[in-house]
């Protein structure tokens, strides 16, 4: 004998299934936490879009289906005596569904016919981000980002000013490559040379507490980044966000500055938006006006933390003229001390106007 119930959730099923295949990864930004709402004495034209899964529905279903529905989940057993939709049956009922048409796992799969994605690093609400080979590339490791069709507005603007700015900078060897960036059924894709290595941060934050540096490491390590800086800047681009995790440390001891999804073309009128990091954004990018000694000012705040051991969150600041209180806390020479304290000047007027000017002093102090 057929049991109705089964036959019912089927018809429900096959009744969604096409409605969420119609607007796919749309779907997704949808709380799923399914109904925070009865269907009790709901008709059609009562339901308001709610951003919920019935106001999902019902912007997707013309009255008549919409009854249709309704008497399908009747049959199903979904609602109970008192016209309340059981909660917990429906998410059941729904789920599966959800994560057909929304589920972004690719591990495994060949996309754009050169990029096979071999695992998942980070899942994200925008999107995923996966290793992958690149098999024009003799399988050669590769990262690439994801991000979802739906995803927001200004999410998106980052995610094309990181493919723009790639395509800019070209190649260099602390700069990760771009190797391709498309569109498919699953987002918007860029694909990037992969960089083995840990974030800068993991250093300064040795088993989760700062340790002071050397003055000799230090200077090490800012000349180095002025290096890459100095030719980002040459390319009309601000970073706006350089800060320890966006450095990676290769095996070889090299450092890679990642993650342009922050930039800043000094050709670009864009509207006065905040874009940066705490601690580590200079004065006037907090007020949306960054400036190519901003990142001067950012890379020299980087420098004062490996001397002290202090994040810069926790720095000791003049409360009159804005200033860092912290030379005096450290062993450090009076030409490395005073070169990051023009680097880290409040007023950018008073500071480093250019990356060339900065390694001119460094080359002092070799």
């Amino acid at each position: 004998m057929t049991d109705t119930k089964v036959m019912s959730i089927e018809q429900v099923i096959s009744f969604l299934d096409p409605l969420f295949l119609k607007k796919g990864d749309n779907f997704d930004a949808i709380d799923k936490a399914i109904l925070r709402y009865s269907w009790e004495g709901k008709k059609y034209e009562d339901m308001v879009i709610l951003g919920y899964s019935i106001g999902y529905i019902k912007t997707n279903l013309a009255p008549k289906l919409w009854e249709n529905l309704t008497n399908l989940l009747r049959e199903a057993g979904f609602i109970e005596n008192n016209e309340k939709v059981c909660k917990k049956r429906f998410r059941f009922l729904i789920e599966p569904i959800v994560k057909r048409y929304t589920s972004h796992d690719l591990v495994g799969q060949i996309i754009a016919s050169r990029f096979k994605i071999i695992s998942l690093k980070n899942r994200g609400e925008f999107g995923n981000t996966y290793i992958g080979e690149d098999l024009q590339l003799n399988n050669q490791p590769c990262f690439i980002k994801q991000l979802k069709l739906n995803s927001n507005p200004r999410i998106k603007r980052n995610f094309d000013r990181e493919t723009g700015a790639l395509y800019q900078l070209g190649w260099h060897c602390q700069i990760p490559g771009l190797l391709a960036h498309f569109e498919d059924e699953n987002g918007y894709f860029l694909a990037h040379q992969f960089i083995p290595g840990s974030p800068l941060s993991d250093k300064l934050l040795e088993e989760n507490i700062s340790k002071p540096w050397s003055e000799d490491k230090v200077i090490n390590l800012v000349g180095t980044i002025l290096n890459i800086l100095e030719f980002v800047h040459q390319r009309n681009i601000i970073h706006r966000d350089i800060k320890p995790s966006n450095l990676i440390e290769t095996p070889d001891g090299d450092i890679v500055l990642i993650n342009f999804g922050s930039i800043k073309q000094l050709d670009a009128n864009n509207k006065r938006t905040f874009i940066g990091t705490p601690g580590y954004a200079a004065p006037e990018q907090l007020h949306g006006i960054p400036r190519q000694c901003s990142d001067i000012f950012s890379l020299g705040i980087m420098g004062i933390q490996a001397l002290t051991g202090v994040p810069p969150t926790d720095f000791n600041i003049n409360a009159q003229t804005g200033e860092i209180l912290w030379p005096e806390t450290v062993s450090v020479s009076d030409k490395f001390a005073g070169i990051l304290k023009k680097m880290v000047q409040f007023n950018f007027q008073k500071r480093y106007q250019s990356v060339s000017k900065v390694v001119k002093d460094f080359a002092n102090l070799l």
